[in-house]
């Protein structure tokens, strides 16, 4: 998780990484003002992504940005 300064160049403030494990099932919640990502670490992963926007709404806050800008994978 990255909090961006600025979303129309990519400028990026802190950056945080969490790490889930279905043996201990956790809520991660990203507040406004910052981007994610993610990576599965292992086969048949799976994850529930919840919204506070409704599908037409969350299509004017949908940011992409190059996978490598802000983390190194």
């Amino acid at each position: 998780m990255v909090g961006i300064t600025d979303f129309d160049t990519g400028l990026k403030g802190e950056t945080f990484e969490f790490v889930l494990d279905a043996s201990l099932p956790t809520v991660l919640l990203v507040p406004g003002g910052y981007a994610n990502g993610l990576q599965a670490k292992s086969i048949n992963s799976s994850l529930m992504i919840f919204s506070n926007l409704k599908l037409d709404e969350a299509k004017n806050d949908d940011y992409r940005f190059e996978k490598d800008l802000f983390y190194n994978w």
